[in-house]
């Protein structure tokens, strides 16, 4: 059946947080594992795939339903994912969201390829939030961070430009950016993550004081 899925093996880290864990004395480590089991419906094996014919042929014979929603926006990740854009494009005319919340989504796997035509236009057109995350709470700048230097820094720097926030935190320890950089022993990634994270702090302190300094000379005179 259509909605089928079963396990496969797709080669590298394809979440970002599967990659860490934390050592004996409660720090993250990074370990990215050499391949990881996803289970998948027909139509996201083909779009990872790249087979838009049985793409074609499988909506086709598919009935709208939220299981098929599911289906094509997992699928449109892992054509990403896979590099395969036509496939993506395809994906998005049968009406794949790219920014589904709380699932690797096209967004994320749009960055993870360094897609940048594609992340302007999932952002800026169809107002996908820059720091929306999956599954396990990992935002686009996390997906970012898995590319090859210089890549992952130019690809954060424009989420950044696009809006993302670099003061984020994450899990119950509340790891920041720069420290799972810093795992992942990338220590000018984590330099510039850290001063990009004090910039973004001193400029939510200012325009905290300048909108309360605004708002208190507007009382002032009244009776």
């Amino acid at each position: 059946s259509v909605h089928k899925t079963e396990a496969t093996t797709i080669d590298g880290t394809v979440y970002p947080l599967d990659a860490f864990s934390l050592d004996h004395r409660h720090n993250l480590f990074y370990f990215p594992p050499g391949e990881t089991q996803v289970e998948v419906s027909l139509l996201s094996w083909a779009a990872y795939k790249g087979l838009n014919e049985v793409i074609y042929a499988l909506m086709g014979i598919s009935n709208q339903s939220e299981q098929l929603q599911d289906h094509l926006d997992d699928a449109l990740f892992l054509a990403h994912f896979a590099d395969h854009k036509k496939t993506a494009d395809l994906l998005m005319d049968f009406g794949a969201n790219p920014g589904r919340k709380f699932r690797s989504n096209g967004l994320h796997g749009a960055v993870r390829r360094r897609q940048i035509p594609q992340i302007k236009l999932y952002i800026k057109d169809f107002g996908v939030p820059v720091d929306v995350e999956d599954g396990d709470s990992a935002t686009p700048v996390m997906y970012a961070m898995q590319l090859e230097h210089p890549s992952d820094l130019e690809t954060i720097s424009l989420l950044f430009s696009l809006g993302a926030d670099p003061r984020l935190e994450f899990g119950d320890e509340g790891w920041n950016y720069a420290q799972y950089a810093l795992a992942m022993e990338k220590g000018d990634l984590a330099e510039w993550l850290e001063v990009k994270r004090h910039e973004a702090e001193a400029k939510s302190k200012f325009t905290a004081r300048t909108t309360s300094s605004r708002e208190s000379s507007c009382t002032i005179g009244r009776d």
